[in-house]
């Protein structure tokens, strides 16, 4: 009798925490895809251009490809970027309490890891955007 109430305990346990979880995921889901919204990725490709054009002076007419993106991991928006002067290399910037952090570094579908080949691309576009909290 005691081994019943605890499977029934259990299992009440398991539907209670389970359910929640499925549909919270599933209205996120419904709201953003795995893909994100169309308006979210255009929102983080113009942020991301205001604050490079304000950081580092660069414009889009030194980027050849920018697309926004939605991680479904994090749930949040990146975005990829293409440089005219690195037309190979891929930069992937997520977005940080402050401004864009640098995440991710590809030459074709290889990813650069290693420090010494970081240090090579000397166009400085590996870098982390925080914004000053002085409100510049």
């Amino acid at each position: 009798m005691k081994n019943k109430k605890i499977k029934l305990i259990l299992i009440i346990f398991i539907i209670a925490t389970l359910i929640p979880l499925l549909l919270f995921h599933g209205i996120d889901y419904y709201f953003t895809g795995y893909n994100g919204t169309e308006s979210g990725r255009k929102e983080i490709e113009n942020t991301f251009l205001k604050t490079i054009e304000k950081e580092y002076e660069l414009n889009s007419s030194d980027i050849k490809e920018m697309k926004g993106n939605y991680d479904i991991k994090i749930s949040d928006y990146y975005v990829s970027v293409r440089f005219m002067n690195e037309p190979k290399i891929k930069y992937s910037y997520y977005k940080s309490n402050n401004g864009f952090s640098q995440m991710f570094i590809y030459e074709g579908k290889r990813q650069i890891t290693e420090k010494n080949e970081i240090n090579y691309l000397k166009n400085g576009h590996v870098f982390s955007i925080e914004n000053n909290s002085e409100g510049n």
